[in-house]
């Protein structure tokens, strides 16, 4: 049975090794290799790729069958290697887009900036309802006020705010602190809840490694051309689905509130209703705290 499960468990880490590494590393490998080859001036010489291929000092490696592992092995290891420098590129790539940025300055005033359109168009919004504005003219105000964030900005970035927001308007509507009381909100969740917000971050964090595959692409395009142009595509299509799965986990972490925090204050003795008010949230937020 134990070894059953290690051989399950072994062979689906190897699948997802693949997936994530092998596969986009081998073929980062392949067209860095016909970079190499053709350069910028010879960049669609087919004719130039042959004979450049033809010429390779792996060749020679692959006369005997002990070459032919060691071609294979340093193929992989190439592979491998720009598997995890994407990887690796991800990570400030995901901070950038979620506002945490390395320079506070420059931060503070992309905040302010977006701070500052936002409020004008609270603002606009307030006195076309308080004003008995058409319902469209106010309609349009708030997606346009939406647009830019869900709540008053705290981030630089849409992304950043499209996360943040979830805890402002949290705290807003139920006086709970998301930080505190997410944690033991999951464990209150379904499995099938619990795999829905996994997907949304998983699709995040993919849409950064997608990224860090653009900038590969990019730094290839000194070599040759055409493969800047795939990291420039890289990067629209990243940029995109990061945007989409942000939306789409702050949607669901929202929702998870909604519907389960009347669970959490009902576990807690809280709540004997399951109804949330502000007051019953600050109650579950100072305990949650413990004082800290």
């Amino acid at each position: 049975m134990t070894d059953s499960l290690l051989n399950l468990l072994g062979a689906r880490a190897g699948e997802r090794w693949v997936t994530a590494l092998a596969l986009p590393g081998l073929l980062f490998t392949g067209l860095a290799v016909v970079a190499a080859v053709l350069g910028q001036r010879d960049w669609d010489d087919i004719g130039g790729l042959a004979r450049g291929l033809d010429a390779n000092p792996l060749d020679e490696l692959a006369a005997t069958p002990s070459g032919v592992a060691l071609a294979i092995a340093l193929v992989l290891l190439a592979a491998l290697a720009a598997g995890v420098l994407a990887h690796l590129l991800s990570v400030p790539i995901l901070a950038g887009w979620e506002g945490r940025w390395p320079l506070p300055g420059a931060a503070r005033l992309a905040t302010e900036r977006r701070r500052r359109r936002w409020n004008a168009l609270q603002a606009r919004f307030e006195q076309a309802i308080s004003g008995g504005a058409d319902a469209a003219a106010a309609e349009r105000l708030g997606r346009r006020r939406n647009a830019i964030a869900l709540a008053e900005p705290q981030r630089p970035t849409w992304l950043g705010d499209q996360l943040a927001a979830v805890a402002t308007r949290v705290r807003a509507e139920y006086g709970v602190d998301l930080g505190a009381a997410w944690p033991r909100l999951w464990l209150l969740l379904a499995a099938d809840a619990r795999h829905e917000v996994r997907n949304a971050r998983a699709e995040l964090d993919s849409s950064a490694v997608l990224a860090g595959w653009g900038l590969l692409y990019l730094a290839l395009g000194i070599l040759w051309w055409p493969a800047a142009l795939a990291g420039a595509v890289a990067l629209l299509v990243a940029w995109a689905g990061a945007r989409r799965a942000a939306a789409r986990l702050a949607e669901l972490v929202e929702s998870t509130v909604d519907l389960h925090l009347g669970d959490l204050a009902t576990a807690l003795g809280e709540a004997a209703d399951r109804t949330v008010t502000p007051e019953t949230g600050r109650r579950i937020t100072d305990r949650l705290r413990k004082g800290a």
